[in-house]
């Protein structure tokens, strides 16, 4: 097998032929996610660790390497809000090699680039078994939730499918928030987008959180154009609920979720991800990613498991190459290796 580093946009490596055969539902492992991460992301390169057998394309492990002049270089496959990277293999009789060697290469590849720390975050439709998770050079360091809805398909009635599927208390919740009138568009202007991102910063900075910055928002959108969908929820004209999804494969990627405040209790915004919801699935999408829940968030938890997500655990495999890494200033690590993972702090 041969195991070798190929820069993402190379015309050698036709990533979608092989993402397609392995049924992958996720977006991080696309030639277009890892665009994007290039363009966001500072002193960022990204590539795809390739096993080719015959020439031909068994596998990949998506990464990005991040160099700072100060602090060295760190490796995450992959970094972004803990975006899923890992091995992903279309050889089932050679899988279990392919992905030692791709996991191993990931290892050699942290020691050759002199890594000052290097992170796998796990797939959660493809866990690593012990060995795999020992030919990655990492060790299990923290985990998250992984919840996913499946969204009912070949029903005359969508709507009533879908509330079969929800708990009564989320029913409750969207009923109240229809009964607001609220009018739902899907906006592509720059005004949409704005909105939403300004509501989003001032939600996630009362929470002490990371927020996502406007150029975030619209470089998904350049490089996504019509499957990175904004949905503005309007009362009297005014904008009050916002929904940003990101469409790949059957999979609808539940990205960023905003509610100007004074409507919280309305349920507005439960309404808006009802209604989105139903018309993603009578467009043939049939997976709802709800993203990755921290065990501590018991209230994110039990707000997504009501919308009848199921749970695919993950994790999180780390290793620090140099011991006085941990010692450095947290903000000086944040602000060189943004959006990276380096260790559990």
């Amino acid at each position: 097998m041969d195991i070798h580093l190929e820069i993402h946009n190379s015309d050698n490596v036709n990533t979608e032929e092989l993402l397609t055969l392995s049924c992958n539902s996720l977006m991080h492992y696309t030639p277009q996610y890892l665009e994007f991460l290039s363009r966001v992301l500072i002193n960022v390169e990204v590539a795809y660790l390739v096993a080719r057998y015959h020439g031909e394309l068994k596998g990949l492990l998506p990464l990005a390497i991040c160099n700072d002049s100060n602090m060295g270089t760190v490796i995450n496959s992959l970094p972004f809000f803990g975006s899923h990277g890992g091995p992903i293999v279309v050889d089932r009789d050679n899988s279990k090699q392919i992905n030692l060697d791709l996991l191993h290469a990931f290892k050699e590849l942290a020691i050759e680039r002199q890594s000052r720390s290097a992170t796998l975050i796990e797939n959660p439709f493809h866990p690593l078994d012990d060995i795999l998770i020992a030919a990655s050079g990492g060790s299990v360091v923290d985990d998250r939730i992984g919840q996913f809805t499946r969204l009912p398909q070949g029903k005359s009635d969508i709507e009533e499918a879908l509330f079969s599927s929800i708990h009564v208390k989320t029913r409750n919740a969207i009923r109240k928030g229809q009964k607001y009138g609220q009018r739902i568009l899907r906006r592509t202007d720059s005004p949409a987008i704005e909105w939403l991102q300004k509501v989003h910063e001032q939600s996630i900075q009362a929470l002490g959180g990371i927020a996502k910055p406007l150029n975030i928002f619209q470089t998904l959108m350049d490089i996504f154009d019509d499957k990175a969908r904004v949905y503005i929820g309007e009362c009297d004209n005014q904008p009050t609920s916002g929904l940003f999804v990101i469409l790949y494969g059957n999979t609808v990627e539940y990205f960023t979720p905003v509610i100007e405040s004074e409507f919280k209790n309305k349920q507005l915004l439960s309404s808006l991800i009802f209604s989105v919801m139903a018309d993603l699935t009578r467009e043939g999408y049939s997976v709802w990613n709800w993203g990755g829940t921290w065990r501590s968030q018991e209230g994110v938890y039990r707000f997504k498991k009501r919308w009848g997500a199921q749970d695919y655990p993950y994790r999180y495999l780390n290793q620090v190459m140099d011991p006085d890494f941990k010692f450095q200033s947290k903000n000086a690590l944040v602000k060189s290796f943004p959006f990276f993972y380096l260790f559990k702090y």
